[in-house]
């Protein structure tokens, strides 16, 4: 009796090991399916995260690239500023000696006729 108890019992024992040894390969499917996503997702954020690298790097040169442009342009405007202030400059210089010009004869023709009239 005390054999049969025994045999019964080791005979449950190995039912619960077989048992034990499915879950155990079930869940080591289920880890190993979970460590393939896992992966994938981290080859999908390491090309994302490359994209996103060379857009920023693309956006960046495009950035570089307009504030060049705007420095050229604004210094471009500067000088173009500058030759058209020169340019009036001269021109009311030569307005302003041909004015005195015109006042020195005007005085010069006062003074004559001042000293005439003496």
């Amino acid at each position: 009796a005390k054999v049969a108890r025994l045999e019964g019992s080791l005979k449950e024992a190995r039912i619960v090991i077989v048992e034990k040894d499915g879950n155990n390969a079930k869940l080591r499917r289920e880890n190993g399916a979970l460590l393939n996503e896992l992966n994938k997702e981290k080859a999908d954020n390491a090309t994302t995260i490359e994209q996103i690298v060379k857009d920023n790097a693309a956006s960046t040169g495009q950035l570089e690239a307009a504030l060049k442009k705007e420095k050229e342009d604004a210094a471009a405007t500067i000088r173009q500023i500058e030759r058209d202030n020169a340019a009036t400059l001269k021109m009311k210089e030569e307005d302003n000696a041909a004015t005195i010009q015109q006042l020195e004869k005007a005085n010069a023709a006062s003074i004559n006729r001042l000293e005439n009239a003496l």
